[in-house]
């Protein structure tokens, strides 16, 4: 094996391992959360569950704007700095994105602890929402700052931080809501969980920050602040990540805007199932990203080349079987949440459709953000917010959370498929290789094997996954591995503690 081959070979082992940590958190994590979103379903039924959605919509929005991108500028400066060994710089841009994060955190929660009677009104035309509102976006900066954190810790390319640390916000959120909901019935239950389990998932992730760079501690080491170039960068990706929000959480507001509080609840559900479709691409875009900032800083685009079209072809085969069980299983998996809630059965569809699209191009985004080209994805993001908006504005009054789910579903897929050809004309590289066909034929055939056999309820939902799943790996296995794929195969069952034989 060639030198190149051998390096390329050593980054798709880095990101196997991580991509496996991250699987196995990941499938624990949207497993907590639909406990949680059951949970809530079956307790605070529709109107009050749209306003807890709403009202984290809310938090979700102004962690973005806390952050100021710092998060991903302390991700992509800190493993530049710790390719090039220089724990000064390190320890500099560790310091200056906690620093300003808390800072701008706490300036910001005023506004919006005052302000929460006027966004609820005027807004969302609620007065339901305003006590609600008012005491979750106390978990603002707490979410801001866990952005900051792990994101940081991802810079030594581990996103097991990350992992453990959501895991745990999960964990005990469903654990202090049945607590307290057996003492109170009412949607302060949910509330006051929520702003615990912030805290507690905080504290998780500095304690893996303060293990992963012991340079903090080192007063020998005196930090050097790249301000201005951190700054730089940092700055317009937090109009990036607002944009990004728009692509893929506006469609929540919008509903909060043109619908009932009892649809706030309906369409929050099924963005949530439908948001497991983009498993894979969340999966291994929090390994890929260093990788991709640190190569394209060093000039190496042939192998950066190289593992974005085993990541995409990742990301598919991840991706694409959960999208397609989604669309086929879509109104027994929404009955399990309560009947009323089988009326988004084709938002389901939609939504499930467009993460097909959005999981099929790749990490496109994180290659245009960690290569340096912020500007070009604000401008991405932000025409695609302004066409979910007019879309929504269009749609929404007229046919409801179907007109939500469509303007959501053509916002996503356009941006996507603007990014794919911005990345192969700055960077000259393409997600495709003629592997990339495998996953998608076995999801055809696994799909439609439990399309033709039309079991319904609980029981029916299990025996069609008890054959989808073997249908779907089986064809895969058919139709054959190549070496990348053996090496994340073997990385990830080492992982998980599997036993295979050579």
């Amino acid at each position: 094996m060639s030198d190149s081959n051998q390096d390329i070979a050593t980054e798709l082992r880095q990101v196997a391992k991580g991509t496996g940590i991250s699987g196995l958190g990941r499938i624990g994590l949207q497993l907590l959360r639909l406990a949680l979103g059951y949970v809530l379903a079956h307790t605070l039924q529709t109107e009050r569950l749209g306003l807890y959605i709403q009202s984290n919509n809310v938090v979700r929005l102004a962690e973005k704007v806390v952050t100021l991108g710092l998060h991903r500028g302390g991700l992509r400066y800190g493993a530049i700095y710790l390719g090039q060994d220089d724990q000064r710089r390190v320890k500099g841009v560790i310091v200056a994105v906690i620093l300003i994060g808390l800072g701008v955190s706490l300036v910001v929660l005023l506004p919006l602890l005052i302000g929460a009677e006027a966004i609820s009104q005027r807004i969302f035309h609620s007065e339901n929402l305003v006590p609600v509102l008012r005491v979750m976006v106390m978990a603002v900066p707490l979410f801001g700052l866990f952005q900051i954190v792990t994101q940081v810790c991802a810079a030594r390319r581990t996103i097991t931080p990350q992992v453990v640390s959501s895991l745990v916000f999960q964990g005990v959120i469903l654990v202090l809501f049945g607590l307290l909901w057996s003492e109170n019935r009412d949607i302060s239950a949910i509330v006051w969980a929520y702003l615990a389990a912030a805290a507690i998932s905080l504290v998780v992730a500095v304690r893996y920050l303060l293990r992963l760079f012991p340079v903090l501690f080192d007063k020998q080491v005196r930090p050097v602040f790249e301000m201005k170039e951190l700054l730089l960068f940092s700055l317009p990706l937090l109009l990036v990540d607002v944009a990004t929000f728009g692509v893929t959480r506006l469609d929540i507001f919008l509903v909060g805007i043109w619908c009932s509080e009892a649809e706030w609840g309906i369409y929050g559900i099924a963005h949530m199932i439908a948001a497991l479709g983009s498993f894979g691409v969340s999966q291994v875009a929090a390994v890929f990203r260093p990788i991709i900032a640190d190569l394209y800083n060093r000039g190496e685009l042939a192998k950066l080349g190289s593992i974005f079209k085993v990541a995409t072809r990742w990301i598919v085969t991840l991706s694409l079987p959960i999208c397609l069980f989604l669309i086929v299983e879509r109104q027994t998996l929404l009955a399990i949440f309560g009947k009323d809630f089988v009326v988004a059965e084709l938002v389901l569809v939609i939504l499930a459709g467009a993460h097909i699209v959005n999981a099929s191009v790749g990490n496109v985004g994180a290659m245009l953000v960690m290569s340096g080209h912020s500007w070009l994805a604000l401008a991405n993001n932000t025409g695609s917010m302004a066409l979910n908006i007019v879309l929504g504005y269009l749609l929404i009054p007229a046919h409801g959370i179907v007109g939500a789910g469509l303007a959501a579903a053509a916002a996503l897929v356009l941006v996507n498929l603007v990014r794919l050809v911005e990345v192969r004309i700055l960077m000259g590289v393409s997600p495709y290789d003629r592997n990339i066909v495998k996953p998608y034929v076995a999801g055809l055939v696994a799909g439609g094997l439990i399309y033709l056999v039309p079991l319904t309820g609980l029981p029916g939902l299990g025996v069609n996954l008890a054959i989808y799943l073997p249908a779907y790996l089986g064809v895969l296995y058919w139709l054959g591995w190549d070496e990348a794929d053996r090496l994340v195969l073997q990385r990830v069952a080492r992982l998980a503690g599997i036993r295979r034989r050579a």
